[in-house]
């Protein structure tokens, strides 16, 4: 799902992040649209930005990944683990974090292919096309 959706030709390393007590909160921003590696100097494009949830969500309060693109506004806390990808043009803010620390890990992708739109069309091809495969397994499977 990551290869499909991102496309991935550059990965900038990580970072992380950690919200609570004063440094509660990051206001609403836009990621840069390049990055340049601190070790080869090389520039990144940032088309797709990152979020790897590192805190289970049930141990802090508030912190929401808030991001508002073309299809609104979109609250996310997820699992530990989870990833959401969101395009490097949004909007988005992390909400106040009102009980324990919010732990994540960030990074920027450049695509292979810089629009949103068409990423976003291949993306559904790809599921249309998976879809289909399985379909046709289970019909196989089914023939004697």
């Amino acid at each position: 799902m990551f290869v499909t959706g991102a496309l991935p030709k550059s990965v900038y390393p990580p970072l992380f992040n950690r919200y609570g007590g004063d440094a509660n909160n990051f206001g609403n921003h836009i990621d840069n649209a390049v990055r340049t590696h601190a070790a080869t100097a090389r520039h990144v494009r940032t088309d797709i930005s990152c979020t790897l949830f590192l805190s289970d969500p049930a141990s802090y309060g508030g912190g929401e990944l808030v991001v508002q693109d073309t299809y609104g506004e979109q609250r996310i806390k997820f699992e530990a683990g989870d990833l959401v990808m969101y395009p490097g043009t949004s909007v988005h803010r992390v909400e106040p974090v009102t009980r324990g620390e919010r732990l994540a890990c960030f990074f920027w992708i450049e695509s292979m292919v810089r629009s949103d739109a068409q990423r976003r069309l291949l993306y559904e091809m790809d599921m249309a096309i998976t879809s289909l495969r399985q379909k046709d397994l289970q019909r196989a499977r089914r023939r004697p």
